[in-house]
């Protein structure tokens, strides 16, 4: 290969690509073909999203020059990928201007990605994961499975980090670079070849992608260039690596754009949003929300690109394959895990919070099993005393620290936990002696109403935490479904024995006090009644 018309020609690609570029520009513009601002976007104002065709023009006809002129004599290898690139390319120019949806092109991103695997015929076959599988009859089955899913994946992670100025171009150029040197290390001249006139084409691009942008990539450039560089990275290599070495390196490579789409599936699916919606939540936006500028929001991402590329090389040539793997990995996800924190996503924040839960799960269970004892007492209470008894069960667990009973017209239970043991006082009153705001944080308390089936409720129950320095290690949903249920019932039920007794204690009483003014009526009649016969006897006799 004469290296003077390689150069030429590279260079070539970046002047064509800047001509091609500011041409399409100036044309869109004047036939008024430009993407007003959605409720996702960043820009404020129409911008022509057609930077695909300038990208994609410039590399088919930099790529047939070189065909033509002997530059690249084995650019036959490459057409199994620049023919289903192409298509892809078409796919996003029909998307660009009338707009598809997203089942649409994850479909024809589908049929491309089979297109590229059965006209290549290497791509996953010559990773020892499927080689050793062809024994069983498997190996066919999951080469295609892994090409169609690589393809797919990395086509929509470069279509989806095209969201701020510069940012995908940016990252492919980071990528392509990777490609390259990973080629060259393969002797592979003709992937060294594709990878640097595609790299001019975005350089040229670039300079009027970077912000403010003029132009955009569109889909049509975005899908191009992600089908592009995962079919370039899936090219059989001369070199021998580890099995998980050779995955790894392209993976790496496109590390960003890759993480993006995964934290984007994840955090979708977590808040049950459309994985297929646009939102404003991705790195990028979230870096703007910081205060970055969209420019050191871009060296931000431009720089994790950097690192992504230059730890994916160090595993080309390593003494030790698998250990460096290993220690790249650790990396990369310690680095990964600190910036998505960073970023402050609510939905990993959820998850974060449940992996803790899950390892105090024990304390959860025993804690619930405790609440459940205190329903189980609860349900054979005959008197006030006895619920209060079974409720200081509930502060015996640990988790709350006061609870307060009001039932209509009977009772007014109100105990708290102070120093261990169950007191008559309210945590309110515990609050007031230490003083809100100052030695104790608040408090939060958690009321429900007490019912009955068919009437209002007879009265409330309140349960109420100090905050401590953990969450609430059990289920408050048996506060709702069980114990308030149980309760109202109890309560109603020593409610209505509380009035029957009362009822028959005033009916006795009053029994007991007709018999007790008879008895008194009758005990002074009759002394009068026997001194009138007395006298009546005295008359006579007096008479006689």
């Amino acid at each position: 290969m004469d290296t003077l018309a390689f150069v030429s020609e590279v260079a070539l690609s970046i002047v064509i690509g800047l001509l091609s570029t500011y041409g399409v520009c100036r044309l869109a513009r004047r036939r008024g073909w430009v993407m007003f601002p959605a409720s996702h976007h960043i820009h404020k104002r129409g911008i022509p999203r057609l930077g695909g065709i300038a990208v994609f023009g410039t590399f088919v006809f930099i790529f047939c020059v070189g065909a033509a002129t002997g530059v690249d004599p084995t650019w036959r290898q490459q057409l199994p990928i620049l023919l289903p690139a192409s298509a892809m390319f078409l796919v996003g120019l029909v998307d660009d201007v009338r707009g598809l949806r997203a089942r649409t092109k994850l479909a024809c991103q589908t049929s491309a990605a089979v297109w590229l695997f059965f006209a290549s015929g290497s791509v996953f076959h010559s990773y020892p994961l499927t080689t050793n599988m062809q024994p069983a009859g498997l190996g066919l089955p999951i080469s295609l499975l892994g090409t169609v899913i690589w393809i797919v994946v990395v086509t929509n992670a470069f279509n989806l980090i095209d969201g701020l100025d510069g940012l995908a171009a940016g990252a492919t150029l980071f990528s392509l670079f990777t490609l390259c040197v990973l080629a060259m290390a393969d002797h592979n001249m003709g992937s060294v070849f594709a990878t640097l006139i595609l790299g001019g084409a975005v350089l040229g691009f670039l300079k009027f992608n970077f912000n403010p942008a003029s132009i955009f990539l569109g889909d049509s450039g975005s899908l191009f260039l992600g089908f592009m560089l995962s079919g370039l990275a899936l090219q059989p290599r001369a070199t021998a690596a580890p099995n998980l070495v050779a995955v790894a390196i392209p993976l790496l490579a496109f590390g960003l754009p890759i993480l993006e789409t995964g934290v984007s599936v994840v955090r979708r699916f977590l808040g049950d949003k459309p994985l297929f919606a646009p939102d404003r939540d991705h790195f990028h936006h979230r870096l703007l929300r910081m205060g970055f500028s969209q420019r050191q929001a871009v060296a931000v991402l431009y720089g994790a690109c950097a690192l992504c590329s230059l730890l994916s090389l160090f595993l080309l040539y390593p003494d030790r394959p698998l250990v460096g793997l290993t220690l790249i990995a650790i990396i990369v996800g310690v680095l990964s895990v600190l910036g998505i924190q960073s970023l402050g996503y609510q939905e990993f924040c959820e998850i974060s919070r449940l992996s803790q839960r899950w390892f105090g799960q024990k304390k959860v269970i025993a804690n619930n099993i405790a609440v459940r004892n205190a329903i189980e007492a609860l349900k054979v209470c005959n008197a006030w005393s006895e619920v209060s008894i079974a409720l200081d069960s509930l502060l015996k667990i640990g988790e709350f620290d006061s609870y307060s009973l009001t039932v209509m017209n009977e009772c007014a239970i109100r105990r708290t936990l102070r120093e261990g043991k169950v007191a008559d006082r309210t945590l309110m009153d515990e609050l007031s002696e230490e003083g809100i705001g100052m030695r104790r944080p608040a408090a939060w308390s958690f009321a429900v109403d007490l019912p009955v089936r068919g009437q209002d409720p007879i009265g409330n129950f309140m349960i109420g935490r100090v905050h401590g320095p953990g969450g609430l290690r059990m289920d408050i949903n048996i506060l709702l479904s069980e114990v308030q249920p149980v309760l109202g019932a109890v309560c109603d039920r020593i409610r209505r024995k509380e009035v029957h007794r009362r009822r028959l204690e005033s009916v006795s009483g009053g029994l007991q006090k007709s018999v007790d003014l008879h008895s008194a009526h009758a005990s002074s009649a009759m002394p009068t009644l026997v001194r009138s016969r007395e006298a009546g006897r005295g008359e006579s006799g007096l008479a006689s």
